[in-house]
């Protein structure tokens, strides 16, 4: 019998938005790396860059007290450093597994106020989020 740990779940989660960005036109760099203002390096699952903006994009099957702060420091962190490299406004979206799972509102809240934008993945299609990745 073969069991799932939480990492390959994770990974499954990942590769479903990687299929949602294709089905989307969406062209994109996986596994993005960049260095923040303290230099040290952070790992965005995806990152797209467009003519006057880039996103970057952290998957996550489940978001919690110990993924998310460390989510928005490296957001945080790496924002100013690609602003200043791109000249570019530059976005974070995190897409959120919501699929029979309850997203603490905290956490949605902790996003807003770090100017993150998210995506629930029950929501991926509406016109907005589609927007939010593709603009």
């Amino acid at each position: 019998m073969y069991v799932l740990s939480k990492h390959n779940v994770a990974s499954i989660f990942k590769e479903d938005v990687r299929g949602y960005l294709d089905s989307q036109d969406i062209i994109y760099t996986p596994d993005f790396i960049s260095k923040g203002t303290t230099g040290l390096e952070f790992n965005f699952d995806f990152q797209i860059a467009k003519k006057d903006r880039e996103i970057v994009i952290k998957s996550f099957n489940t978001i919690n007290k110990s993924n998310l702060p460390t989510f928005l420091f490296s957001w945080d962190d790496i924002k100013p450093v690609r602003e200043k490299i791109t000249k570019k406004d530059v976005t974070a979206i995190a897409i959120i597994n919501d699929i029979d799972k309850v997203i603490k509102p905290e956490f949605l809240d902790a996003l807003k106020a770090k100017n993150a934008n998210y995506i629930l993945w029950s929501e991926r299609d509406l016109d907005k989020n589609k927007k939010l990745i593709a603009a």
